[in-house]
């Protein structure tokens, strides 16, 4: 009880995360600018309107989108535990997680984030301003994507449980959390090599639908453990 309520008082803000995703930001910022003299003043956006006509996006919306929606969405994910834990409070139930792993992770998926969008928005950058011509932005996308999901998996299994966590739930995330962040990771890996070795990164992108039923599956490794063991008890006696 004691270790819970410390963990309650401490502050959930991911400072760390939040900062190099400003920072991050900053610089996307600061790519647009260098480019600016070398952008079309309408840069098509790859979709066609209804009357037929392909959409055009205004050079300073694309300049700025990325490292805008950046600026917002870091925020609002550093808030949301803090958010959630109130809510926890108020019903009266408790995270399989601890509030110290919760920080350490939000400080390592905010950059994670910030950087595969840094990525993509300056390569997109570079190329509408002639300076690069590959990855094409079909294998651009798959790319980031695959980093992104290999990134999150490698950070899952940070999310334990308190010191002394005696909750069911607790118990379970603690088994479940290597086989997610594992199964998260191959996903990646999947997708990144099914697109680059077939050469088909459209297709291969929908390999992502696999992420619910790994995730699933890894949920569920605890239950089957349990099961097992069980099984086995009643064998030896």
């Amino acid at each position: 009880m004691e270790t819970e309520t410390r963990e309650r008082g401490e502050n959930l803000f991911p400072r760390v995360g939040v900062a190099i995703s400003v920072l991050l930001s900053l610089l996307m910022f600061g790519v647009g600018a260098a480019v600016w003299a070398d952008l079309p003043a309408m840069i098509p956006g790859g979709k066609v309107d209804f009357a037929g006509e392909p959409t055009m996006t205004p050079r300073w919306l694309f300049a700025v989108a990325m490292p805008s929606v950046t600026l917002f969405v870091a925020p609002v994910v550093a808030f949301l535990p803090a958010l959630g834990e109130r809510f926890q409070r108020l019903s009266g139930q408790g995270a399989p997680w601890s509030s110290p792993s919760l920080r350490r992770f939000l400080n390592l998926l905010l950059p994670l984030l910030s950087l595969v969008l840094t990525i993509l928005h300056t390569v997109l950058l570079l190329r509408e301003a002639g300076r690069a011509t590959w990855p094409s932005t079909d294998h651009l996308m798959l790319a980031v994507l695959a980093l992104f999901l290999v990134g999150v998996g490698l950070i899952v299994p940070l999310l334990r449980p308190g010191a002394g966590s005696d909750d069911p739930v607790a118990r379970w995330w603690e088994r479940a959390r290597v086989p997610v962040g594992v199964g998260i990771v191959l996903v990646g890996s999947v997708t990144a090599a099914t697109g680059f070795l077939l050469g088909e990164p459209v297709m291969a992108a929908y390999a992502t639908g696999l992420i619910g039923p790994v995730i699933l599956v890894g949920c569920a490794v605890p239950f089957i453990g349990e099961r097992n063991r069980k099984n086995d008890s009643r064998s030896g006696t």
